[in-house]
């Protein structure tokens, strides 16, 4: 997650003195100039990742019983 840092109107310097590293961040100036005065900068942009795994599993166990009767017809037997 970065973060923003700047002035409305003026300069922005920024002094750290021998490295400077910025990861997903703006500094921003719109009224004037960023500076930055370091012997090494480095900015690098924010990376989000995130991973997902899922796993479904069906299973089904039983018997099935079925039972065969002839037909009689009641009103027939008369």
């Amino acid at each position: 997650m970065g973060s923003t840092a700047g002035a409305i109107s003026g300069n922005v310097v920024i002094t750290p003195g021998n490295r400077y590293s910025q990861v997903g961040s703006d500094v921003v100036a719109p009224g004037g100039d960023v500076d930055i005065q370091a012997r090494d900068v480095q900015i690098v942009e924010a990376r989000e990742s995130s991973r997902s795994e899922s796993t479904q599993s069906f299973s089904q166990s039983g018997i099935t019983l079925g039972i065969e009767a002839p037909l009689i017809d009641p009103v027939a037997q008369r």
